[in-house]
């Protein structure tokens, strides 16, 4: 399996100017880092080598505004859009700027710059379902559950991205890994916890398994390991969607979850 390597941090000084004000978004992404995790709103500080003008998303597109902020200015990052092969860095507001040469990014704490570099992006993981035969992506992922909506407020978190498809669609492995689990549970139903070294997928509501894999099976990027279903519990949070769909969410070693519908627009753009 070939893994592509996003450089995220760099080994120079850290700026804790504070530049304009940052809104967090709804949803609270998780980055694995070592032991530890970084959550929206500490995941970093973008320090500018040059003016630049803030980007808006807009239609799936980065499009530029007429906002310019100046050289040296800095920016809380809160959250990470990958758009095609681009990592763009979210400082607030829906605004965001490209990780290249122009900017700087550090995460807060000094001490462990020494011992982590980068981050790990599957850029060339497979889409576990067939290109074709599932409807949009539900980024139903958060860690705290939105407080206006009461019919689900039993629920804290929603670790997953729900993918409305038909029953009996081919699941694929989207990467190379180790069955860590492989059962039944009254939410997820059957599912697979694949461990690929780095973090653990996790593969839920099948309607069965396929192949011989069990606890322990070495299992390769694309290998058919079942199909989906509507074992479970099938009602998504916020949504009241209750029609089949497939569960997939990544969780690093230690158990957090990290927001998975970044890498699965990703891999999308494999097909």
């Amino acid at each position: 399996m070939k893994k592509f390597l996003i450089t995220i941090l760099f080994l120079s000084g850290l700026s804790f100017a504070w530049g304009m004000e940052a809104e967090a978004s709804e949803f609270r992404i998780f980055v694995p880092w070592g032991e530890a995790t970084l959550v929206e709103g500490q995941i970093g500080r973008v320090t500018l080598q040059q003016d630049l003008p803030l980007l808006k998303l807009q239609d799936g597109k980065m499009t530029s505004s007429d906002i310019i902020r100046k050289k040296d200015q800095s920016f809380r990052v809160y959250n990470f859009t990958y758009l095609e092969e681009d990592l763009y860095l979210g400082v607030g507001g829906g605004y965001y700027f490209l990780k290249d040469a122009k900017v700087s990014y550090v995460t807060p704490a000094k001490n462990k710059l020494e011992t982590l570099a980068t981050i790990v992006s599957y850029k060339d993981s497979t889409f576990p379902l067939p290109q074709g035969t599932y409807e949009k992506m539900i980024p139903t992922y958060y860690n705290t559950f939105p407080e206006e909506d009461k019919e689900f407020k039993f629920f804290k978190n929603h670790a997953g991205i729900e993918i409305p498809v038909p029953e009996n669609t081919k699941v694929f492995a989207a990467a190379d890994g180790i069955v860590r689990t492989k059962g039944w549970d009254d939410i997820q139903g059957w599912y697979y916890d694949i461990d690929t070294g780095e973090f653990v997928f996790r593969y839920g509501h099948l309607g069965r398994f396929a192949g011989t894999f069990e606890v322990g099976s070495i299992v390769t990027q694309g290998d058919l390991i079942g199909y989906t279903g509507s074992t479970g519990d099938m009602k998504i949070p916020t949504t009241s969607i209750s029609k089949p769909h497939f569960h997939f969410n990544i969780m690093t070693q230690n158990g957090y979850p990290i927001d998975s519908y970044i890498y699965l627009r990703s891999w999308e753009q494999n097909f």
